[in-house]
């Protein structure tokens, strides 16, 4: 097993394929201009320190480069980066790949075999020999692993790459300019949140994502393309679905529910926290993560504004 190659795979599936959660907003900069043309506040506490909020698109093209002289002055002016995972760092820390594999495989001499449904596995292993990707070590790991290793196939005909992704440009950026970089999680802190959930939304979720493969190529690019809108009120309505939540079953709704809960509400309040230890710290932070944790009740606009902070869209 090559744990680097699977290390990024847990990582983009972390970023990425919360797509149906996680959108970000970007534009193309064509001239220098007041609006920044993405997801960009300004947060400020009343005695005028200050934190910058940057809703992150962790895959992209050349499109969205070069950012406004908004996006980049604020960059310029800030003593650290702050960005979920130091993923830069991460991939040179072998230790650290072990871990975060770890939480994605079984540890009680059970494989995946004894955890789904028998014609689920026969399909999903089917997938990965006709595509010559099948490994008898992916018997170890857990389903919501194999629903990416499915996604994967779809990602790469995209054209977007994870490394001309936000996070990841900023984070070069800031190695170069030799700002401090934070992290607001560790990958251990994000594996460890994926492989908590249940084994029911995760056999769903591989269920899921078996049964529509073939409409990926195009449900990403049609969000890359929502995501360069920079609507908020767009980026909202498709976080917190209601409308579609309609037409789910009882069971899809308590999945879904579980899902949020794990990965944007508890995750979000953790965020919030951090965003205040860094404005209590009077650095000034360029805090970039997932847009899909800026919008909503549970977001950090909100929540940030719900605690006394001024939170201006730039």
């Amino acid at each position: 097993m090559k744990i680097k190659g699977f290390v990024r795979v847990i990582l983009v599936f972390i970023v990425v394929t919360l797509a149906s959660c996680m959108l970000v907003s970007c534009v193309p900069h064509k001239e220098a201009h007041e609006d920044s043309g993405v997801l960009f506040w300004e947060v400020t506490d009343g005695d005028g320190k200050k934190l910058y909020l940057l809703g992150s698109i962790h895959v992209a093209d050349d499109d969205i480069y070069p950012f406004s002289d908004v996006i980049l002055d604020a960059f310029n002016a800030s003593d650290a980066l702050a960005v979920e995972v130091d993923i830069d760092a991460l991939e040179n820390d072998i230790q650290m790949q072990i871990e975060v594999l770890q939480y994605f495989m079984y540890d009680d001499g059970s494989t995946i075999e004894d955890h789904i449904d028998e014609d689920l596995f026969a399909k999903a292993k089917q997938y990965l020999v006709e595509r010559d990707m099948y490994s008898e070590s992916y018997l170890l790991l857990k389903p919501i692993f194999w629903a990416e290793l499915l996604s994967q196939t779809a990602a790469e005909k995209t054209g977007l790459s994870f490394d001309k992704g936000v996070d990841m440009y900023f984070l070069k950026e800031a190695k170069k300019a030799q700002k401090e970089i934070l992290e607001v999680e560790t990958a251990v802190d994000q594996a460890k949140a994926m492989a908590s959930l249940s084994n029911n939304l995760q056999e769903y979720y591989l269920e899921d994502t078996l049964n529509n493969v073939g409409n990926l190529v195009k449900d990403t690019l049609d969000l890359y393309e929502l995501w360069k809108e920079a609507d908020v009120e767009k980026l909202e309505k498709y976080v917190y679905n209601e409308e579609k939540k309609k037409a789910f079953s009882d069971e899809q709704l308590e999945i879904l529910n579980e899902f949020e809960k794990v990965m944007i509400v508890d995750r979000n309040k953790h965020m919030v926290d951090k965003a205040v230890e860094y404005i209590n710290s009077g650095k000034k932070v360029f805090y970039v993560v997932g847009a899909a944790h800026m919008v909503g009740d549970s977001g950090l606009v909100n929540q940030l504004e719900a605690k006394g902070y001024k939170v201006v869209k730039r």
